[in-house]
């Protein structure tokens, strides 16, 4: 179910309108929206967009993952093509002037109200093919942007091609006199260390026209708001929203998954749709990580390095090795000496995977290495 409000995020939608209404005098700018899976970073980006004036042209690319494999400039094509559909090709391509050729190479379907391209012309060199590219699309947004200001969004920039992002850097120094906001949202834990779009995101930071957020977790007060906006027919205890907050680690997506399965009072339970959300990133790390991360869920959602030390039975070079990947893969945090996972409910969903073999042997192992430090603090 979804919140049929959105808690905790008015300053940031606030902010967006204010930027909005900069645009709107002539002043084109940036705003990065970052934040964890589920922190709401979609749901903001439809309550500013269902907000805007009917004098705002929008214009939304999505980013897919598809790896290697990517398509060029895909969320790009995707949102040019809203434009074509609400402008007609001639339009556009008569806005683009010069850059037709290489606007029509991008988007194949305008070559049929372009006469100009049925003549054969010796193709451009590769990077003069790109530069006139874009050049191309800076000129269409900002041609159009006089008539009717621009949001141009792109969604899940965690997942863009090469040439998108590249395309991203030139825009935000070509369109120095539209009125175009740009609106780029990422997902924080993806964005790792040699990404791409990190050091995209260090470049804009020192922009004086892009600004970056990053969403931040619900506080106990605005988990129950959305608690009690989801479970409408009965009244809500203190204990089953202290639940919900202490489960949900304030992320509003697991909120609203958790009240999903009977108001979160059974709490040995988590929903397949979250389940999977979960165990995504654990999935993808290797068996020796992953039986590190097994072992930690047994002792609690953090476990000092001492302690996990004392019960992981390889050598401290493959217990630091596994810990890092772990870390490096968005599922432990590093909170001085301890490890912490970075949600609670992550933590439920790897313990609920265990074999019972397993469990039994990784309980004896911290029996063992409790019974060892209390002997020790005994001498």
């Amino acid at each position: 179910m979804s919140a049929p409000a959105m808690i905790g995020r008015d300053a940031d939608l606030a902010r967006l309108n204010e930027r909005l209404d900069e645009v709107r005098a002539g002043a084109p700018f940036t705003v990065i929206i970052g934040g964890e899976a589920g922190i709401g970073k979609t749901r903001l980006l439809r309550e500013f967009e269902a907000g805007l004036p009917s004098d705002v042209r929008l214009l939304v690319g999505q980013c897919v993952d598809l790896g290697s494999v990517a398509s060029p400039y895909s969320p790009v094509k995707g949102a040019l093509r809203t434009l074509v559909a609400e402008e007609g090709a001639d339009r556009v391509l008569d806005a683009v002037g010069p850059g037709r050729a290489a606007l029509v190479a991008l988007l194949p379907e305008l070559a049929a109200s372009d006469p100009l391209t049925a003549a054969p012309t010796a193709p451009p060199a590769a990077g003069a093919a790109t530069s006139q590219l874009h050049e191309a699309i800076a000129v269409l947004l900002e041609t159009f942007s006089r008539e009717h200001p621009i949001v141009f969004v792109i969604e899940d920039l965690h997942w863009i091609d090469a040439a998108s992002l590249t395309l991203l850097r030139f825009l935000m120094r070509a369109l120095g006199s539209s009125r175009v906001l740009t609106v780029l949202s990422y997902r924080t834990e993806d964005v790792t260390r040699g990404h791409p779009v990190r050091a995209f995101l260090s470049e804009a930071e020192r922009d004086r026209w892009v600004e970056r957020r990053e969403l931040s977790r619900l506080t106990r007060g605005q988990v129950r708001k959305l608690a009690r906006s989801l479970i409408v027919d009965e009244a809500v205890s203190e204990q089953v929203l202290a639940t919900v907050f202490r489960r949900s680690d304030g992320v509003p997506f697991f909120v609203e998954e958790l009240v999903g399965i009977d108001g979160c009072r059974d709490e040995g339970e988590v929903p397949d749709t979250l389940r999977e959300l979960l165990l995504a990133r654990y999935e993808r790390l290797s068996e020796s990580a992953q039986e590190l991360l097994r072992l930690v869920s047994i002792g609690g959602v953090c476990v000092s390095h001492s302690l996990l030390a004392a019960v992981y039975r390889g050598s401290a070079d493959e217990l630091d090795a596994a810990a890092r990947e772990s870390v490096l893969g968005g599922v432990l945090t590093i909170d001085g000496q301890d490890y912490a996972f970075r949600h609670a409910l992550v933590r439920e969903a790897i313990l609920a995977d265990l074999l019972p073999g397993e469990r039994a042997r990784f309980h004896a192992r911290y029996a063992e290495a409790h019974e060892a430090a209390a002997a020790s603090d005994l001498k």
